[in-house]
């Protein structure tokens, strides 16, 4: 079974792209086959992948989502120079789809129809952009799961509740489940602030919540800037030890 992973927040500034590569990076360390998908127009996923930020749209999400006849995914899928992980790279261009699917029939499923019958992934992660757009409803409606991250800040904190209505709204006008496997708390400092703000999510989304918190770290930003694994930059770093300690709750949450 190949399960693919939604990784949303409507909020910015929450670890939402750091995660997806990281959690990547960890799936395909481990011998998973991983592909990375990268909804998101500011293409930061695209960016820490290949080091390079795609204005065109030729081989980019663009031609799957947007164009008409739309492209095969399978045809914009590229190796990384990690072994077992992939990328279906974003562009800018995405910026526009909105507006571009506005009036398109079955608008809300061209990312579930263009991953029907792929094959040769067990880990699917999606990235999104921090809003509840289009792009964002084709990533929760082609996912098996949801994954959220969180920043325990106040204003990570602000928008959960409008998030959660918001799946449930979609589950219900979709008809279908769109579970969420787990939340992520990120940026944690140890601080009494970062305490009661997990001690809020944990109210909020119960055991849903991740034991693992991923830490406020500035060797993560680094190694994203460097195009660079955490696990390479910096292995012994509190926020690589916190990515591979993620990577296996979400493992065993999957095997359960």
């Amino acid at each position: 079974m190949t399960h693919i992973f939604c990784l949303t927040n409507i909020k910015g500034g929450v670890t939402k792209s750091t995660s997806t590569v990281n959690l990547g990076y960890e799936f395909a360390r481990q011998g998973y086959r991983t592909l990375i998908i990268d909804m998101d127009p500011q293409c930061n996923t695209t960016y820490t992948l290949t080091g390079r930020l795609d204005e065109e749209t030729d081989g980019t999400l663009y031609d799957v989502i947007i164009k008409t006849p739309a492209s095969p995914i399978v045809d914009i899928i590229e190796e990384t120079r990690h072994p077992n992980l992939f990328l279906a790279p974003g562009s800018i261009a995405l910026s526009s789809a909105d507006l571009t699917l506005a009036n398109r029939t079955n608008r809300e499923r061209v990312l579930a129809k263009a991953l029907r019958g792929l094959q040769g992934y067990e880990f699917i992660l999606i990235d999104t952009q921090p809003s509840l757009g289009l792009l964002t409803v084709n990533s929760m409606v082609a996912c098996t799961s949801l994954l959220i991250p969180v920043a325990l800040t106040i204003y990570g904190l602000l928008g959960i509740k409008l998030l959660n209505m918001s799946v449930e709204a979609l589950r219900e006008n979709m008809e279908q489940e769109i579970p969420i496997l787990g939340v992520i708390a990120a940026l944690g400092d140890n601080t009494n602030n970062s305490a009661k703000r997990l001690s809020q999510v944990r109210e909020f989304f119960g055991d849903k919540v991740f034991q693992t918190i991923i830490p406020r770290n500035v060797r993560v930003e680094e190694s994203n800037d460097q195009s660079v694994p955490l696990y390479e930059y910096a292995p012994s770093s509190t926020g690589a030890k916190a990515y591979e300690a993620l990577a296996k709750e979400v493992i065993d949450r999957v095997s359960e």
